[in-house]
């Protein structure tokens, strides 16, 4: 879960630049991929974790689901950026 913080974090803090400061804002494609990799590196943290009883996988599905939607952050990101990439219909 401290990857998928770090990920996040990095995020917001450029999303927060972008409208506050935008000359000191890097790209948001840079921050989406650094996100993207603290995403991966938590989601193998989390597999290294599993173990074989059902409460202890109800615990991990947190940290999976907050790392996955770390990986999947470049490409919703980027569909933030350019919002005539997504169609009218859902």
């Amino acid at each position: 879960m401290t990857m998928a913080s770090l990920g996040w974090a990095v995020v917001w803090i450029d999303l927060a630049l972008a409208r506050l400061a935008p000359s000191y804002a890097p790209d948001l494609s840079v921050a989406a991929w650094i996100a993207c990799a603290f995403g991966v590196v938590g989601l193998l943290a989390v597999v290294w974790a599993v173990r074989a009883k059902l409460a202890w996988l109800l615990v991990l599905l947190v940290p999976t689901i907050a790392n996955a939607t770390l990986i999947a952050a470049p490409w919703a990101l980027a569909a933030l950026r350019h919002p005539s990439s997504i169609s009218a219909n859902g």
